[in-house]
């Protein structure tokens, strides 16, 4: 009886000391891709770059709806979500605009690629060269996005947290 005690307590004693080891809680998160898991390999390089494609101009896009591209956004007139006041003389300029944080965000999301190419990819560089081309596409169409609103506005080139 007092071996069968002992193996109980042996047993028992390396099941609780085994389920200490810091290994077992320090797993990398399953449901989101943090910078510690990702940018690793060119397929998540290129994944990264597909989702640059978001920041085209469509008929809603982070840019605001297709009408507020044409005449109603130049000099000639206002944004159609503005417009309301047009032939009543109550016509009112906002007071922000959402292009500018936008395209910010865009740029943003896009060095943050370039720097991860340099600080996290260990592999060939020449393998992710395609996708961060079209990094350096999207980047200029936004600085060319807002060039065209605002006229000169600040290049950021660094990733910032």
């Amino acid at each position: 009886m007092k071996k069968i005690t002992n193996y109980i307590l042996i047993c028992t004693c390396a099941l609780g000391f085994s389920s200490c080891v810091n290994t077992f809680l320090d797993l990398e998160p399953l449901d989101a891709k943090t910078d510690v898991i990702y940018f690793k390999t060119p397929e998540h390089f290129r994944e990264y770059a597909n989702g640059l494609y978001g920041q085209l101009l469509g008929w809603q896009s982070s840019y605001g709806s297709i009408f507020d591209h044409m005449d109603a956004a130049s000099d000639l007139s206002t944004c159609f979500r503005y417009s309301y006041g047009v032939g009543t003389g109550v016509m009112g300029v906002p007071n922000d605009d959402s292009r500018w944080g936008n395209c910010y965000g865009n740029i943003r999301a896009t060095n943050h690629m370039f720097e991860r190419a340099v600080s996290s990819y260990t592999g060939n560089l020449a393998d992710i060269k395609k996708e961060l081309a079209e990094g350096h596409f999207f980047r200029a169409y936004n600085y060319f996005y807002l060039l065209k609103f605002f006229g000169g506005v600040p290049v950021v080139t660094k990733f910032s947290t």
